[in-house]
């Protein structure tokens, strides 16, 4: 996630950078499914994150926000060295 943390810059070839450039540990051919697994993650708990807002049913608002904050938990990765 702290790959996503700016608004300039979100595109295939500036991840593909950032990755190599902080995420040494990481091979290159991982890379894509880093990125591509980002994105999807991030597509899901924003469409979590609209339900909650909407009010949908109760008892799912009540299972999407334990499911935020345990995805704010899991995804609080930060870049080595910092």
């Amino acid at each position: 996630m702290c790959m996503l943390h700016s608004t300039e810059g979100v595109n295939l070839p500036a991840m593909l950078n950032y990755l190599s450039a902080h995420f040494l540990a990481i091979p290159g051919a991982l890379h894509m499914a880093v990125i591509v697994s980002a994105f999807a993650t991030v597509q899901n708990v924003a469409a979590t994150f609209g339900d909650i807002i909407l009010n949908a049913d109760d008892d799912w608002v009540i299972s999407a926000k334990c499911s935020l904050a345990r995805w704010t938990h899991g995804l609080s990765a930060v870049e080595p060295g910092f």
